[in-house]
């Protein structure tokens, strides 16, 4: 079987229960393959309100805030929509950001009510004709939930105007968390790995996958940030208070250790949509924790060697 990134051979790496999980050995891409009988994830009222409730009641206030900064903040940018905008919280954040004037757009698979100042579509993005375009697009834990990754790459490419910036921000294969369940699967331990492989997600992006996505499709990588999630917005399935207050502290700590080794659970990726003549990625200083510094290549085979050393 190919991989869906590159294209070159995947293996198979692990059964489970709902799907059978395939590995890339060259840009370590992990993705889905489901069984017959299974089919993706639907996504209705109890998506947002009891399943993943957690993830939506606690949202990521300091990411947005360095998404602003990167990717708002330039006196040029008027208009940003957000692909996959779950319950409309980053686009409340930016509503009344440092009172700068947005022309900001959400959509959804479900309905938000609607809102003064934020324009709510429900459709699927690939499917959804908008007829505009936008300085800045933004999709936040939403593309390891699609099946078509390059088309979905594709919409957002045409959905962002040129020289605007795309953000996205989904897992890391290659965080300490991912590698412990693993590890723990290896010894007969299944929860964690069977909570992180469900069905819920079908790609599990490497930062050299999904680098290579983005480059493929006509953008130009800025800046990687590297972080976790709120550990409030963490599911944990357990059903003893003890035990989930356990579990969090361990989750806790994998994240301290992720971060200080520049292995975080999340990854937000921002990135400009290039010209067809651009041929090089700028330098940019790291300038900040957790931010990854450019570095400057020449042509394909330099930036494929470039992403296998991260």
């Amino acid at each position: 079987m190919k991989c869906p990134i590159c294209e070159r051979p995947s293996h198979f790496y692990a059964r489970h229960p709902e799907a059978d999980l395939y590995r890339c050995q060259d840009c370590g891409h992990r993705f889905s393959v489901l069984s017959a009988q299974d089919h993706a994830e639907h996504y209705e009222r109890d998506y947002f309100e009891r399943t993943h409730r957690n993830w939506f009641s606690n949202p990521n206030y300091a990411l947005f805030a360095r998404i602003a900064k990167l990717a708002v903040e330039d006196p040029g940018v008027a208009s940003l929509i957000d692909v996959g905008c779950g319950r409309g919280a980053f686009l409340r954040y930016l509503k009344g950001w440092r009172q700068k004037q947005l022309a900001l757009t959400g959509i959804d698979l479900w309905a938000n009510l609607p809102e003064e100042g934020i324009e709510y579509v429900v459709g699927d993005v690939i499917a959804t004709s908008l007829n505009r375009s936008y300085d800045v697009v933004v999709s936040l834990a939403v593309i390891e939930h699609v099946a078509d990754i390059h088309t979905f790459a594709d919409r957002l490419h045409g959905l962002c105007r040129p020289s605007g910036r795309v953000v996205v921000m989904t897992l890391n294969d290659n965080s300490i968390l991912y590698g412990v369940a693993r590890a723990l699967r290896c010894l007969g331990i299944m929860l964690p790995f069977n909570r992180l492989y469900s069905r819920h997600h079908l790609h599990h992006f490497t930062r050299r996958s999904l680098a290579l996505l983005l480059e493929h499709h006509g953008f130009v990588v800025e800046t990687t940030l590297l972080h976790d999630a709120p550990l409030a917005a963490i599911d944990i399935p357990a059903p003893f208070s003890m035990a989930a207050t356990a579990l969090r502290l361990a989750v806790s700590a994998l994240f301290a250790t992720g971060r200080l080794t520049g292995r975080t659970y999340l990854q937000t990726v921002v990135c400009r949509r290039a010209g067809s003549h651009q041929m090089f990625r700028d330098a940019r200083k790291d300038d900040g924790i957790g931010m990854v510094p450019l570095m400057r290549c020449r042509n394909e085979a330099e930036i494929l060697q470039m992403n296998t050393s991260l």
